[in-house]
């Protein structure tokens, strides 16, 4: 199952964005963890293992990318999603030369953020396999043998 963490020190639109994402994404088995602080975050990054990161640029108590290096130090090879609602241009400049995946300006379009994880989350669908599980479980049905009555041994037509 896919699994993501979401940083934002805006309480409200961590809540919001990740109740969004888990409906999105349910028949994918999606896992959000939130962080509302960068301490929080570097203890989970440092705890578990991710798929993809969604993280905003400006946290208190951090430098700007410093903070996302160090995230990046605990989860190589992980997609990072920056977003931000300030300096739009100059962020877009400096996540394009960390060679971040993607940069996405506040208020999040939300649509543009699910196409940027479907592009790199390991998606399988859970209905699929739960489907071909129960599909599997069930016993097999006994095949149904269509007789008509001139089949019938001693009977007539009537």
């Amino acid at each position: 199952m896919p699994h993501i963490l979401l940083v934002d020190d805006d309480f409200i639109c961590l809540a919001a964005l990740a109740q969004r994402l888990r409906f999105a994404f349910r028949g994918y088995g999606l896992e959000v963890d939130v962080a509302d602080s960068a301490a929080a975050a570097l203890i989970l990054a440092h705890t578990h293992r991710y798929d993809a990161l969604i993280v905003d640029l400006i946290m208190p108590g951090v430098t700007r990318f410093k903070f996302i290096e160090q995230l990046a130090y605990f989860q190589p090879q992980v997609p990072i999603i920056v977003m931000s609602g300030f300096d739009v241009e100059r962020c877009e400049e400096e996540v394009r030369r960390l060679g971040l995946t993607a940069f996405l300006p506040k208020p999040i379009d939300f649509t543009q953020l699910r196409r940027g994880l479907t592009a790199v989350l390991p998606l399988k669908s859970t209905h699929v396999r739960n489907r071909l599980a129960q599909q599997l479980a069930r016993p097999a049905r006994p095949r149904l043998v269509h007789r008509s009555r001139f089949d019938r041994p001693n009977q007539g037509y009537c």
